[in-house]
């Protein structure tokens, strides 16, 4: 389920996201969502040695680059719901890991 937020950006990050938004022909929220995913696969990747995503950056990029390519057989939206399928496994390989703790209570 998608719930709404506010997000405050520096200009050169609603610059960035809109070019990519432009490009693809997505939301900005989508494109959004994508690079919150991207970065998610990208800590889990670097944070549990026995987290290997089945979806890479590579074949982000290479899917990406066949769309701006026009080819037809690649739908952005596809490849949107490989990442967000790929990030929902990394999200809950983390959960099993438990590595983010809460801080202790100071006591007074």
């Amino acid at each position: 389920m998608l719930r709404r937020y506010q997000v405050m950006l520096h200009e050169w990050q609603e610059k960035f996201i809109q070019e990519y938004a432009d490009l693809y022909d997505l939301s900005i929220s989508e494109v959004l969502r994508a690079l919150t995913c991207m970065g998610m696969i990208g800590l889990a990747n670097e944070t549990f040695a026995d987290y290997k995503p089945t979806y890479s950056f590579a074949e982000l990029v290479k899917d990406t680059k066949e769309v701006l390519d026009g080819k037809e057989t690649t739908d952005i939206h596809i490849i949107l719901s490989q990442l967000y399928f790929e990030t929902r496994k990394a999200y809950e390989h983390h959960l099993k890991n438990e590595i983010v703790k809460k801080p202790a209570k100071k006591k007074s």
